[in-house]
């Protein structure tokens, strides 16, 4: 029903239809309130979610940096031995 015809029929003295319809947009409120608690809150469960797969992602990608870094620094200091050392080989 338009809220305009709702409005007209509160002004028009109807009583017991303007009480049946206030009823109504009280109970659609509610369901309303209920639905959107119930839709929040599995919004916070996904955004929980999302912030702990972020969080594991970045320690992932930073050991993954740190085993990167290791074996770079190990294939320098083989090169620089193998070098320093050429003439003992």
């Amino acid at each position: 029903m338009d809220f305009c015809l709702l409005k007209n029929l509160f002004h028009r003295g109807d009583d017991a239809r303007a009480e049946e319809i206030n009823q109504q947009i009280q109970e659609l409120d509610e369901r309303a309130k209920e639905l959107d608690k119930i839709r929040t809150s599995s919004i916070s469960s996904i955004s929980y979610i999302n912030v702990r797969n972020r969080k594991k992602n970045v320690e992932e990608a930073e050991k993954a940096i740190l085993v990167s870094l290791k074996w770079f620094l190990n294939m320098e200091i083989f090169q620089i031995n193998s070098f320093c050392f050429s003439d003992y080989y």
